[in-house]
């Protein structure tokens, strides 16, 4: 009897490659695909299976006398193996919906069967899927570089498996790239590529500037490159376009809003998202809603305001809330929170000053308040000294 795990010329293809734990099936039982040899869709359906790593062998009854000893080995083998991590335990039998196993059952061995019937739905991306193969793996200390107008990440390669000679850069694979934690705190741009294969393209022209050189993967983007390459070099994406790119693969228009843009420049004047923890109290919220930007009030104002006393929500029910280095862990104050907000530049600190012409009031910030000041609504030039002495 020949050996039913012996090597053959189809099994080069996976040569020294292993699965990678990216993608993972939901049913990946080993067993048997009950099928007739003629029939194209037993074919297609279990090449299709083999191609998603199931360990199967095919078992057509017509021809159970000439198959059953190599089924029983097979089967023996199955059975003997660790058992399933997740999922049914025992010997799968894969077939069509409309085909019959009966004539097969007997002929594989004693013991626990899975039926494992296959329709459109098992194909779903869900219940079976092509796995990531690989060489091997590994970590590399990846340098992010700002000085440009987009951020670049560079990183040496690995030891790699391949022989480097003078025809190696002629030759291709394909580097999968997981950024990690990628740009920590910049919601402008991004390493991190969702696995939509219709932005292989986009991904190509925005990270590598080739582009046929991306490849999307589920945990990563996939670079084809050459051999003889020691080095990689990435550019952040950035995140508008990539989500403008993302509604243009489902046939949608979309670009940014006024709000959504003034939105995106607060988080980002505010550090991040991390940054805006501030907003959650209610009196700050009510602070900026009870003055427009061109209006002026007083620190005292605000100090009521964010201390929200009287008030269904007063600054003492987010005593839990951090958000600035070095708080203290037992109070959060009124003159905490604003100082916050005044670092973010949310508000800016200046003085009122009357035109001694007009007699109307106009505001200057800080750091355009000099002794010599011209009135907003007149033009009048004159002499602020002794309106700064006043306020002092």
């Amino acid at each position: 009897m020949p050996d039913a795990e012996r090597d053959t010329i189809a099994g080069l293809n996976r040569a020294y490659i292993k699965r990678h734990h990216a993608v993972r099936n939901d049913w990946d039982m080993p067993g048997f695909y009950i099928g007739e040899a003629g029939n194209f869709d037993d074919l297609v359906n279990f090449w299709n299976l083999r191609a998603a790593d199931i360990r199967l062998r095919f078992f057509d009854p017509r021809y159970a006398n000439r198959l059953r000893g190599q089924a029983a080995h097979w089967a023996a083998i199955v059975r003997q193996a660790p058992p399933q991590p997740h999922g049914p335990q025992g010997l799968a039998l894969w077939h069509r919906m409309e085909s019959s196993i009966d004539d097969a059952q007997h002929h594989v061995g004693e013991g626990r069967l899975v039926l494992c019937k296959i329709d459109g739905q098992i194909w779903n991306g869900r219940s079976v899927r092509a796995p990531m193969m690989c060489f091997g793996e590994g970590t590399a200390l990846a340098s992010i570089d700002h000085s440009g107008q987009t951020a670049t990440m560079s990183f040496a390669l690995a030891e790699t498996p391949f022989a480097v000679d003078a025809d190696a850069h002629r030759q291709h694979y394909v580097l999968s790239v997981d950024p990690g934690i990628g740009l920590f705190r910049n919601e402008q741009a991004t390493f991190h590529t969702p696995f939509i294969p219709e932005l292989n393209q986009f991904y190509g022209h925005s990270a590598l500037s080739i582009w046929n050189a991306a490849r999307s993967e589920p945990e990563g983007l996939g670079i084809v490159t050459s051999v003889a390459r020691d080095h990689q070099t990435l550019r952040a994406i950035n995140v508008n376009e990539l989500i403008t790119a993302i509604f243009g693969v489902v046939g949608i228009t979309a670009t940014p809003s006024k709000p959504g843009l003034i939105a995106s420049t607060l988080i980002r004047q505010m550090g991040g998202l991390a940054g805006c923890r501030p907003f959650r109290i209610a009196g700050v919220r009510t602070l900026i809603e009870n003055h427009q930007p061109h209006q002026t009030f007083r620190r005292q104002t605000a100090m009521q305001l964010i201390q929200g006393r009287g008030a269904d929500r007063p600054l003492s029910n987010y005593n839990w809330l951090y958000f600035q280095p070095g708080q203290p862990s037992s109070k959060l104050s009124s003159d905490m929170v604003f100082s916050y907000l005044l670092d973010r530049g949310v508000f800016r600190a200046g003085l009122n000053f009357r035109c001694p012409s007009c007699q109307l009031e106009f505001w200057r910030s800080l750091d355009d308040a000099r002794s010599r000041l011209e009135c907003e609504y007149c033009g009048h030039g004159f002499n602020a000294t002794p309106q700064l002495r006043d306020k002092a």
